[in-house]
Protein backbone atom coordinates (compact mmCIF):
# COMPACT_ATOMS: atom_id res chain seq x y z
CA UNK A 1 0.00 0.00 0.00
CA UNK A 2 2.86 2.70 0.90
CA UNK A 3 4.15 1.66 -2.34
CA UNK A 4 1.04 2.70 -4.49
CA UNK A 5 0.24 5.57 -2.85
CA UNK A 6 3.98 7.28 -3.18
CA UNK A 7 3.22 6.32 -7.16
CA UNK A 8 0.21 7.72 -6.72
CA UNK A 9 1.66 11.29 -5.15
CA UNK A 10 5.00 11.10 -7.61
CA UNK A 11 2.44 10.71 -10.41
CA UNK A 12 0.40 13.88 -9.20
CA UNK A 13 3.44 16.18 -8.51
CA UNK A 14 5.11 14.97 -12.26
CA UNK A 15 1.72 16.11 -13.07
CA UNK A 16 1.43 19.43 -11.68
CA UNK A 17 5.11 19.89 -12.53
CA UNK A 18 4.25 19.58 -16.00
CA UNK A 19 0.89 21.68 -15.95
CA UNK A 20 3.01 24.76 -13.87
CA UNK A 21 6.04 24.18 -16.76
CA UNK A 22 3.45 24.98 -19.94
CA UNK A 23 1.44 27.80 -17.61
CA UNK A 24 4.70 29.34 -16.60
CA UNK A 25 5.47 29.26 -20.71
CA UNK A 26 2.15 29.62 -21.58
CA UNK A 27 2.45 33.12 -19.22
CA UNK A 28 6.02 33.80 -19.83
CA UNK A 29 4.58 34.12 -23.87
CA UNK A 30 1.83 36.40 -23.25
CA UNK A 31 4.28 38.79 -21.11
CA UNK A 32 7.04 38.95 -23.20
CA UNK A 33 5.73 40.73 -26.27
CA UNK A 34 5.79 43.58 -28.53
CA UNK A 35 2.59 45.53 -27.66
CA UNK A 36 1.29 48.22 -29.87
CA UNK A 37 -1.40 50.76 -30.04
CA UNK A 38 -1.91 53.85 -31.95
CA UNK A 39 -3.50 57.34 -31.27
CA UNK A 40 -3.97 60.67 -32.84
CA UNK A 41 -1.65 63.23 -31.47
CA UNK A 42 -1.94 67.04 -31.18
CA UNK A 43 1.21 68.37 -33.06
CA UNK A 44 0.63 71.97 -32.66
CA UNK A 45 -2.82 73.66 -32.25
CA UNK A 46 -3.68 77.71 -32.09
CA UNK A 47 -7.02 80.07 -32.58
CA UNK A 48 -6.84 79.02 -36.16
CA UNK A 49 -5.82 75.22 -36.62
CA UNK A 50 -4.67 71.86 -35.04
CA UNK A 51 -2.33 70.17 -36.67
CA UNK A 52 -2.23 66.24 -35.45
CA UNK A 53 0.38 63.42 -36.34
CA UNK A 54 -0.31 59.35 -36.14
CA UNK A 55 1.86 58.21 -33.63
CA UNK A 56 2.62 54.08 -33.29
CA UNK A 57 3.88 53.10 -30.12
CA UNK A 58 5.24 49.65 -28.87
CA UNK A 59 4.97 49.50 -24.99
CA UNK A 60 5.81 45.79 -25.08
CA UNK A 61 9.27 44.14 -23.98
CA UNK A 62 10.28 42.92 -27.51
CA UNK A 63 10.21 44.54 -30.91
CA UNK A 64 7.84 44.56 -33.52
CA UNK A 65 8.25 43.71 -37.78
CA UNK A 66 5.94 44.25 -40.32
CA UNK A 67 3.69 46.79 -38.62
CA UNK A 68 0.78 47.70 -40.79
CA UNK A 69 -2.24 49.83 -40.08
CA UNK A 70 -5.14 48.58 -41.94
CA UNK A 71 -8.33 51.42 -42.11
CA UNK A 72 -11.36 49.47 -41.11
CA UNK A 73 -13.71 51.88 -42.76
CA UNK A 74 -15.56 51.62 -46.18
CA UNK A 75 -14.87 54.74 -48.46
CA UNK A 76 -18.63 56.12 -48.35
CA UNK A 77 -17.70 56.22 -44.53
CA UNK A 78 -14.61 57.62 -45.00
CA UNK A 79 -15.77 60.17 -46.75
CA UNK A 80 -18.17 61.32 -44.19
CA UNK A 81 -14.94 62.00 -41.61
CA UNK A 82 -12.97 64.35 -43.82
CA UNK A 83 -14.09 67.76 -45.32
CA UNK A 84 -12.13 67.31 -48.46
CA UNK A 85 -11.88 65.49 -51.62
CA UNK A 86 -10.61 61.85 -51.17
CA UNK A 87 -8.18 63.09 -54.17
CA UNK A 88 -6.68 66.08 -51.74
CA UNK A 89 -2.83 65.92 -51.29
CA UNK A 90 -3.30 66.03 -47.23
CA UNK A 91 -6.23 63.27 -47.65
CA UNK A 92 -3.80 61.33 -49.79
CA UNK A 93 -0.84 61.71 -47.35
CA UNK A 94 -2.93 60.62 -44.54
CA UNK A 95 -4.15 57.42 -46.61
CA UNK A 96 -0.53 56.35 -47.06
CA UNK A 97 -0.65 55.42 -42.87
CA UNK A 98 -3.04 52.58 -44.15
CA UNK A 99 -1.05 51.27 -47.55
CA UNK A 100 1.93 49.20 -48.32
CA UNK A 101 3.68 52.40 -48.51
CA UNK A 102 2.73 53.28 -44.56
CA UNK A 103 4.39 50.09 -43.40
CA UNK A 104 7.16 50.63 -40.17
CA UNK A 105 9.92 47.54 -41.03
CA UNK A 106 10.87 47.62 -37.22
CA UNK A 107 9.77 48.94 -34.22
CA UNK A 108 11.65 48.83 -30.83
CA UNK A 109 10.51 47.76 -27.48
CA UNK A 110 9.92 51.48 -26.18
CA UNK A 111 9.85 53.42 -29.20
CA UNK A 112 7.37 54.92 -31.30
CA UNK A 113 6.64 56.60 -35.17
CA UNK A 114 4.59 59.41 -35.74
CA UNK A 115 3.29 60.80 -39.42
CA UNK A 116 1.45 63.80 -40.51
CA UNK A 117 -2.18 63.20 -39.79
CA UNK A 118 -4.02 66.08 -41.41
CA UNK A 119 -5.42 69.02 -39.44
CA UNK A 120 -8.80 70.79 -38.69
CA UNK A 121 -8.99 74.63 -38.94
CA UNK A 122 -11.37 77.35 -39.09
CA UNK A 123 -10.32 77.80 -42.87
CA UNK A 124 -12.21 75.61 -45.01
CA UNK A 125 -9.96 75.43 -47.88
CA UNK A 126 -7.61 73.97 -44.89
CA UNK A 127 -9.64 72.07 -42.73
CA UNK A 128 -9.13 67.83 -43.71
CA UNK A 129 -11.31 66.13 -40.65
CA UNK A 130 -14.51 66.80 -38.85
CA UNK A 131 -13.48 67.15 -35.09
CA UNK A 132 -14.26 64.21 -33.31
CA UNK A 133 -14.32 61.77 -36.36
CA UNK A 134 -13.47 58.14 -35.41
CA UNK A 135 -11.59 55.59 -37.19
CA UNK A 136 -11.77 51.74 -36.49
CA UNK A 137 -7.96 50.47 -37.53
CA UNK A 138 -6.30 47.55 -36.98
CA UNK A 139 -2.24 47.51 -36.44
CA UNK A 140 -0.93 44.08 -37.25
CA UNK A 141 2.44 42.90 -36.83
CA UNK A 142 4.84 40.29 -35.74
CA UNK A 143 7.49 39.54 -33.32
CA UNK A 144 10.84 38.66 -34.23
CA UNK A 145 10.05 34.76 -34.27
CA UNK A 146 7.55 35.76 -36.71
CA UNK A 147 4.27 35.09 -34.03
CA UNK A 148 1.73 37.50 -35.81
CA UNK A 149 -0.56 40.04 -33.20
CA UNK A 150 -3.60 42.11 -34.26
CA UNK A 151 -4.61 45.25 -31.95
CA UNK A 152 -7.97 46.63 -32.98
CA UNK A 153 -8.95 50.33 -31.72
CA UNK A 154 -10.66 53.63 -32.78
CA UNK A 155 -8.43 56.74 -33.55
CA UNK A 156 -10.61 60.19 -32.31
CA UNK A 157 -9.53 63.39 -34.18
CA UNK A 158 -9.36 65.61 -31.42
CA UNK A 159 -7.32 67.48 -29.55
CA UNK A 160 -5.14 65.14 -27.17
CA UNK A 161 -2.82 67.56 -24.83
CA UNK A 162 -6.05 67.76 -22.76
CA UNK A 163 -8.04 64.49 -22.21
CA UNK A 164 -11.28 67.13 -22.21
CA UNK A 165 -10.04 69.36 -24.56
CA UNK A 166 -8.68 72.41 -22.32
CA UNK A 167 -6.06 73.37 -20.89
CA UNK A 168 -3.99 76.02 -19.17
CA UNK A 169 -1.52 77.81 -20.69
CA UNK A 170 2.20 77.35 -20.00
CA UNK A 171 3.33 80.26 -21.90
CA UNK A 172 4.17 83.59 -20.07
CA UNK A 173 4.27 86.60 -22.12
CA UNK A 174 6.82 89.46 -22.09
CA UNK A 175 5.86 92.72 -21.57
CA UNK A 176 8.12 93.65 -24.06
CA UNK A 177 6.89 90.90 -26.45
CA UNK A 178 2.71 91.97 -25.92
CA UNK A 179 3.96 95.73 -26.63
CA UNK A 180 5.97 94.74 -29.29
CA UNK A 181 2.41 92.89 -30.93
CA UNK A 182 -0.16 95.32 -29.99
CA UNK A 183 2.03 97.95 -32.06
CA UNK A 184 2.14 95.81 -34.96
CA UNK A 185 -2.00 95.16 -34.84
CA UNK A 186 -2.35 99.10 -34.68
CA UNK A 187 -0.02 99.72 -37.41
CA UNK A 188 -2.09 97.50 -39.47
CA UNK A 189 -5.63 98.95 -38.63
CA UNK A 190 -3.75 102.35 -39.66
Amino acid sequence: MDETLRTVFMGIATLVAVFSFFNTTRLWRKANRPILSAFVETHSAGNVATMYNLLIINSGNRPAVNVCLDLKLSDEDFRKCITQEIDNSGVEAILKCFNVEGTIPLLIDGDKRSNYFGLTSSKSEDNIWRYGSSLPIEITYQDLEGEKYVSALNLVVKYSKAFAGMEWSDKTHKREDVVKLLKQILDSIQ
